[in-house]
This record gives structure tokens, sequence and C-alpha cells, in this order.
């Protein structure tokens, strides 16, 4: 992927490549599978984040990310990033810390910037786990260490 292209115009690019493999002289069908595993390889150097998403979804479903979820979270990501161009770095840390303030908590992941309605990990029906300190698949009412949290997490008393 070309670091001026846009997701859209790579996926069209790609999607043109695999068509005029698959029309070529042997005619050979590429699997699914392949079709995935190659674009997952030639999108992953320009978006890291894909790797890490799709680890969370093979612990959590077994499976990886499909070729659609793969599109649908660079898209996303490219999104994000043409937000935040055009500013200096050092502003963008000013702007986030403001920003944080101001937007919204996800209490499904433990971040700021979305609601646990349009949270990514709801796809994966993951949480953000005060007991574990980590994503997992339970919320923290449900979590096996509730009696022995990691950095000392115990749940607020109610009177």
């Amino acid at each position: 992927m070309n670091n001026r292209e846009s997701v859209n115009e790579f996926c069209d690019r790609f999607d043109s490549i695999i068509r005029d493999f698959e029309n070529c002289i042997t005619k050979t069908p590429l699997t699914e599978e392949e079709i995935r595993s190659a674009f997952f390889q030639a999108v992953s150097i320009k978006f890291k984040e894909i790797r890490s998403a799709n680890i969370i979804g093979l612990q959590a479903t077994k499976s990886e990310m499909s070729l659609d979820d793969i599109k649908t979270l660079i898209l996303q990501l490219e999104s994000d990033r043409r937000k935040s161009d055009g500013q200096p770095s050092d502003d963008r840390q000013k702007i986030a810390a403001k920003q944080a303030i101001i937007t919204d908590k996800c209490y499904r992941c433990n971040k700021v910037g979305h609601r646990a309605a349009f949270c990514p990990l709801k796809e994966y029906n993951l949480w953000y786990c005060f007991y574990c300190q980590a994503v997992a698949p339970h919320k923290g009412d449900n979590c096996p260490n509730k009696d022995n949290p990691k950095d000392g997490y115990r749940k607020p008393r109610r009177n």
C-alpha cells in the first residue's frame, strides 16, 4: 500500500489484481483465506493496529478477522489519522488531552473517544476487565480473578 494511496483506492487496486490473476492463463482461483492473507500482509505494514486486532479476535472467537472486517477497520483507522493530520505532534498531544476530558469514555474498553455502543470490542464480545487489567471475554462482574485482582484493584464498597 502506497503512502499517498487511500484505503478505497488500495482496495480497488487489490481487487483488480486478484481478478487479473484469476483470469490469467492458468485461471487458478484463489481461496478466500489466500486473498485475506495477502490483503492482511499488504495493509499490516501501514496499519500496525491490524495485527493487535486480529490477535484479540483470534483469542476471543478462535477465528481470524475476515477480509471485510479488515477493510472496515483500516477505513476507520484512515479516518482517525486524517482527523489528526495537519497538527504538529506536540499540539496533537495537547488536543488529545483536552478532548479526553470533554469526550465520552467507553466503559467496554476503558478508552476515550467513543461510547460502549460503538466500541470495536463489541463485535468480538470482549470487555476491559478492571480486575484482570486486560481485555477479556468477560465483564468485571463475572471475572474469575475477582477475589485476587491485579494491581490491587478492589471494587468500591457501598454503604
